[in-house]
């Protein structure tokens, strides 16, 4: 019981810090996980596409664009997967937008997003 209450607390702590800052917007991604992977609700990422790093160049650092290449449904990462044959890949700019929005927790745990 004491662990739950001090989860709560830490939430609630982080949730009145999220409150005091000024966003331009907010967009909720649901996500599952299993044994294997993480998953996202399609719908939530094409209503609202994250925003990614605009290029790798010099000119374009702290730039960010909304991604925009099509996403397949039932794509998977390229990282973590042994046997790649056969397998429908992520497009890179939506694996970046991906990485970008998975919880930190979920680093240290081995799994592809899909």
């Amino acid at each position: 019981m004491r662990l739950h209450l001090v989860k709560w607390e830490k939430e609630i702590r982080e949730k009145n810090i999220l409150e005091g800052i000024t966003f331009k917007e907010k967009n909720e991604y649901h996500y599952k996980v299993d044994d294997k992977f993480v998953y996202y609700l399609k719908e939530d990422l094409e209503k609202n596409p994250p925003l990614v790093q605009d290029g790798i160049e010099k000119k374009n650092r702290g730039k960010v664009k909304r991604v925009s290449e099509n996403l397949p449904v039932g794509a998977i990462s390229k990282y973590g997967e042994e046997n790649m044959e056969n397998t429908n890949i992520i497009p890179e700019e939506w694996d970046d937008a991906l990485r970008s929005l998975q919880p930190t927790y979920l680093n240290y745990i081995e799994k592809s997003k899909k």
